[in-house]
């Protein structure tokens, strides 16, 4: 595949960027919470390499607000996204600059990004996180530990189904999970994983 912007140069490339390769453990569980440690550990910048793959990670705000100048950088589809395009096609996230879709999207999402329509989404949103609590309440009166990532999803789908779309997955409702919401965690799952995995053995 085609690269959005220029293709990054690997970490080991960057001077005084420590480089931290996690090939022999992998990502494991709690990805960010790793990126977390190893930034504790290496600094602000760093690279992350899984397999001769480097991730540059940057947690300084200025510098993020520096990388975040669309006049100098552009958006980049990396492994992860290209994952997702498996499933999504060429949607807002996974689209390359260049490709009509990406505009498209673009061009209809930016009305319900504009400060006003973000004001219209704060009631729904709570309402979603009321749902979230009290579906967390009823699971520790029933003594049931409760599966937070997975509610975090849940969470954030049907933020966007009901802001959105004006659709209700309820989530925090019903016994089985939506379908839909289902498919899209597992496909988001499939893509994460396939990150992980030693090439040549996917």
């Amino acid at each position: 595949m085609r690269p959005t912007a220029q293709t990054p140069r690997p970490a080991a490339d960057l001077p005084g960027v420590p480089v931290a390769d996690i090939s022999g453990t992998g990502p494991g569980d709690a990805p960010v919470q790793q990126a977390m440690d190893l930034m504790r550990e290496h600094g602000p910048v760093f690279g992350r390499r899984l397999y001769g793959r480097d991730t540059l990670f940057v947690g300084d705000l200025d510098l993020v607000a520096e990388l975040a100048d669309e006049q100098r950088f552009a958006k980049h589809i990396g492994p992860g996204l290209e994952n997702v395009r498996e499933f999504a096609a060429d949607g807002l996230f996974t689209a390359y600059n260049d490709e009509p879709n990406w505009a498209k999207a673009h061009d209809i999402l930016m009305p319900a990004f504009a400060l006003g329509s973000m004001r219209t989404y704060h009631p729904v949103m709570l309402k979603v996180a009321r749902r979230l609590i009290a579906s967390w309440d009823r699971d520790a009166r029933a003594g049931q530990p409760v599966d937070v990532p997975g509610d975090m999803t849940r969470m954030t789908l049907d933020t966007i189904g009901l802001a959105g779309f004006g659709y209700d997955f309820g989530s925090f409702e019903r016994a089985e999970p939506h379908p839909f919401v289902e498919s899209m965690v597992r496909c988001l799952e499939w893509s994460m994983t396939r990150l992980a995995r030693v090439p040549g053995q996917d």
